[in-house]
């Protein structure tokens, strides 16, 4: 998929149309969450392990990493976890996520993915361990 650039400075990417993500490390979890903008469009949907992320959906790009196209949609796919994750804390956890979008990573190819997955998570300990 290729993103468009926005001129937002906070959020750099768009989702030019929706897309569809069944992640196999959240097949497990039940129920339905949305996440509406202030517009009042919804942007993220996930119910019993199928996210849905919606056209104009915007994100920042990847963290600690060049957004290259291989690891664009992986990351895009991780930025919605989370924010579906500070929404429903209960849903799964952060860890999840981040398999997530290695499994995303893996299905595109970014050759980086092992390494950016061990930062990803040596930087989230390092952040719970300062709350």
């Amino acid at each position: 998929m290729k993103f468009t650039r926005t001129s937002d400075s906070k959020y750099i990417w768009e989702v030019p149309k929706t897309f569809n993500v069944h992640p196999l490390a959240l097949a497990h979890v039940k129920g339905r969450y949305c996440i509406t903008g202030k517009d009042g469009k919804t942007y993220l949907e996930f119910w019993d392990g199928l996210l849905v992320i919606y056209k104009g959906y915007q994100f920042d790009g990847c963290t600690m990493s060049p957004d290259c196209k291989r690891a664009l949609r992986g990351c895009c796919v991780h930025d919605a976890l989370y924010q579906i994750l500070r929404s429903f804390p209960e849903v799964f956890t952060y860890a999840n996520a981040d398999d997530v979008m290695l499994e995303m990573h893996r299905e595109d190819r970014f050759w980086l993915r092992k390494v950016y997955h061990w930062v990803l998570q040596k930087y989230n300990t390092h952040i719970k361990k300062r709350q």
